[in-house]
């Protein structure tokens, strides 16, 4: 039984499960992403993990949840639509399993804690911990540009958005990162408390009149802002682009195609993304690697919130071109409605079978109920299982036949 309701400025869900042994937490803080302010946020995240006024520094925090049964507690940004969310998230144990009446309210009292407490005053005397930090965040940075793929993918962003905003990696740069003072991040964290849009959901067993109790006692926000939902984010015309770098094997593709579809559509839609790429059973895993053996790897991935479908593929440089060409010809083999019956409904379970597995994770639960407030019209799980129960091919075909390329991007290793 899923319960909604506003509190203390927070848009909430509850999602009253009797699944598992834990209870998972989430709170997010959402806005339209704006350049400059990427990096900033990831690092707060950073900081918001690991130290409070309650909590002071990594050891505490740790020894804290291991009072709490072991329980778990993380802190990272995302993005979703042309929203950056700073997204918090606590797992611990069901306490009726435990006999501990005390539990969910120290559980809730420890989140209240790390995200409230942000302490100038302690950073300013710890630099060295803030420094720790910093560093570890541009360790993350820095290993998106040695992950051929990823690296890939950040610089075919560029090319996809006209927002620049949009065109940054979820973790920011090196040089924002470096130039990035105390200040900087206090004035980041009281915009986030003030301005953001507030998402709380959790799934379990926890009564919904404990977690109201509980939010009141939450700081308000002093100007509730106005639901901003997320949109899809202005998309480039078509161009392309290649890059050399040394040290590089295989060559890394990327094509990004622009969807056009309604929120009624998106069953098709998945199941149209598990035939085309998005499986092991998909036409281009079977055809482009299978049957032509031209690339080590390829798959599509499907991102509606950005009205965005990418193929990935890593293969030889000198199969580039052909690569491109089979990827076009299995689309427009879709368009034309060649789709058999059998593989319409292999498509559809594995589409089906993925969600219900997805399902049983409450951590998959949690955050797709909090990211469904950031939509207007979002489908329930029941309205999305009978739309791909119903896909057809002419459903499908239909689809594929406003599929249009946006980009291409080749990432590949410099010829001596």
């Amino acid at each position: 039984m899923l319960a909604k309701w506003q509190e203390q400025g927070f848009l909430t869900t509850v999602n009253d499960s009797q699944k598992g042994n834990v209870n998972t937490v989430m709170v997010a803080f959402a806005r339209p992403a704006k350049k400059g302010q990427t990096t900033e946020r990831a690092l707060l995240s950073y900081l918001l993990a690991v130290c409070s006024k309650t909590y002071q520094n990594q050891q505490e925090v740790s020894q804290k949840l291991m009072d709490l049964y072991g329980a778990t507690y993380a802190v990272k940004v995302l993005s979703y639509g042309d929203q950056n969310l700073l997204l918090l998230s606590l797992t611990f144990v069901k306490e009726e399993l435990l006999k501990d009446e005390n539990l969910v309210q120290a559980a809730l009292d420890f989140l209240k804690d790390m995200l409230f407490g942000f302490d100038l005053d302690l950073l300013k005397s710890e630099p060295d911990m803030v420094e720790a930090e910093r560093k570890n965040l541009k360790q993350a940075i820095l290993s998106r540009l040695d992950d051929k793929v990823q690296l890939a993918l950040d610089e075919a962003r560029k090319l996809v958005f006209v927002d620049k905003s949009l065109q940054e990696s979820i973790l920011g740069d090196v040089k924002t990162l470096d130039s990035l003072t105390l200040s900087d991040l206090k004035r980041a964290y009281e915009d986030m408390l003030t301005e953001d849009t507030r998402l709380f959901s959790c799934s379990g067993s926890l009564d919904k009149d404990v977690l109201q109790q509980n939010l009141r006692t939450w700081p308000d926000q002093e100007n509730e802002q106005a639901v901003r939902y997320a949109e899809k984010g202005e998309l480039a015309s078509f161009s392309s682009k290649a890059i050399e770098k040394e040290g590089l094997g295989q060559a890394a593709l990327i094509m990004n195609y622009q969807l056009h579809f309604n929120q009624e559509e998106l069953g098709s839609l998945v199941v149209l993304n598990a035939l085309f790429g998005g499986t092991a059973a998909s036409r281009l895993f079977r055809e482009v690697r299978e049957k032509q053996s031209l690339v080590y790897n390829i798959s599509s991935r499907l991102q509606a919130d950005l009205n965005l479908m990418t193929v990935v593929a890593e293969c030889p440089k000198d199969k580039v071109d052909k690569v491109k060409v089979l990827v076009n010809q299995e689309l427009d083999d879709l368009a034309n409605q060649n789709i058999s019956d059998d593989e319409l409904n292999r498509a559809k379970q594995a589409v089906l079978n993925d969600r219900l597995i997805r399902l049983d994770s409450p951590t998959f639960v949690n955050l797709e109920a909090l990211l469904k407030m950031l939509q207007k019209e979002p489908l329930d799980n029941e309205q999305l299982l009978n739309a791909v129960k119903s896909a057809s091919s002419s459903s499908l075909a239909d689809l594929a036949t406003r599929i249009k390329a946006q980009s291409t991007f080749v990432l590949s290793g410099k010829e001596a």
